[in-house]
């Protein structure tokens, strides 16, 4: 990028994990955050848009959706919150998960998002369904959005009438046939080979891991492909975001910034979508931890944080947990190292030194 003077300008990066519940725990993260922005932009918390902040968005899973909702339909924290609620009860409505459950979730909810008592009295509160019905109620919960924001519910990932030039957003998906190559979906042109799906194709091809969600077809009659999720070759995708800046902004544009939002500090778990080349099994936090290591040795200002401790147990479906998620966050963001670590970083972001020049990662 550059400015108007041909001097390059400093990039923006947001790279967010792979979510379910979490993804609330990362816009909590993320409005922290931006509430320390809005000084530096003159403007008052309530109208700073991540869209207006960070060049490049991406995302896995249900960080992939928010970031749609933050950089594509350029929203602010708030109503990606909002939003995020309300397509997560729709898909697990929270009425399937027990009473007690139900009784605690609802109280939560309510508390946090009044608004969203609507979706959960005034509706017909469906049964837990299998994938084939999460996947259905997802996309029309999407198309809903699209709908209420004037946008046709068909609209493509890459499409100039409707497009933000400012911020470009990215996500991931892997096929069924080949489950050790990332599919990157864009809002923007580039000289890489790429689908160009609806938007609503995006968000389920990038959340469809098994058991919760099915794979989704996209491409043209016998060309189709099958997507099966994101989180099958990576739940964060700081590298792949690094790479794509390298490839859209040029090799020599100066890093300003990345930060990488967790979902929470989550146990092992295996993905399997019942064929024997697909038996995966890794652990997310070693993967988090070598990231972290290369990136401290490639970037300086770089920036990862995940809440560490009491989200380790929930799972895709338990949306009745965003009081849980709520109170872990926030105690997160209030201990000392965690401040300590975003006042550093903070400072740095200040700092007039030589900004480091994104480097293709491997090399």
């Amino acid at each position: 990028m550059s400015t108007e003077d041909g001097e390059k300008k400093p990039v923006r990066i947001l790279a967010l994990d792979d979510g379910g519940p979490g993804a609330y725990s990362q816009l909590l993260i993320l409005n922290d955050y931006m509430n320390r922005v809005a000084p530096d932009m003159n403007k008052d918390t309530s109208d700073v848009y991540p869209a207006d902040y960070f060049d490049l968005i991406g995302g896995v899973g249900f960080g992939g959706l928010i970031a749609l909702l933050l950089g594509h339909l350029r929203m602010s924290v708030d109503e990606a919150i909002e939003t995020l609620v309300t397509i997560g009860i729709d898909v697990f409505p929270v009425a399937s998960q027990g009473t007690l459950n139900r009784r605690t979730g609802v109280y939560e909810i309510i508390k946090a998002f009044p608004s969203v008592a609507l979706t959960l009295f005034f509706s017909d509160a469906p049964e837990k369904g299998g994938p084939d019905s999460n996947t259905k109620v997802l996309k029309e919960a999407f198309e809903r959005l699209l709908q209420n924001r004037h946008l046709p519910v068909d609209i493509k990932m890459i499409d100039e009438r409707h497009s933000n030039v400012r911020c470009k957003v990215a996500l991931y998906a892997a096929t069924r046939a080949n489950l050790t190559h990332v599919n990157t979906f864009r809002t923007y042109r580039s000289h890489e080979r790429g689908l160009n799906p609806t938007v609503v194709d995006a968000i389920r091809a990038s959340v469809a891991v098994p058991p919760f969600f099915s794979p989704i077809s996209i491409g043209e009659h016998l060309m189709k492909q099958k997507f099966v999720g994101g989180a099958f070759i990576m739940t964060n995708p700081t590298r792949e975001l690094l790479e794509e800046a390298r490839r859209v902004f040029g090799k020599d544009t100066h890093m300003f910034q990345v930060f990488n939002i967790g979902s929470g500090l989550r146990r092992v778990h295996s993905l399997d979508v019942s064929e024997p080349t697909s038996d995966i099994s890794r652990s997310p936090e070693l993967e988090n931890e070598a990231i972290a290591s290369e990136m401290s040795t490639r970037v300086d200002k770089y920036l990862r944080l995940d809440v560490n401790r009491g989200m380790e147990d929930i799972t895709m479906d338990q949306w009745n947990k965003l009081g849980l998620i709520r109170s872990h966050t926030e105690a997160y963001l209030d201990t000392a190292d965690v401040r300590t670590k975003l006042d550093s970083f903070w400072r740095r972001l200040h700092e007039t030194t030589q900004d480091v020049v994104i480097k293709k990662i491997g090399t």
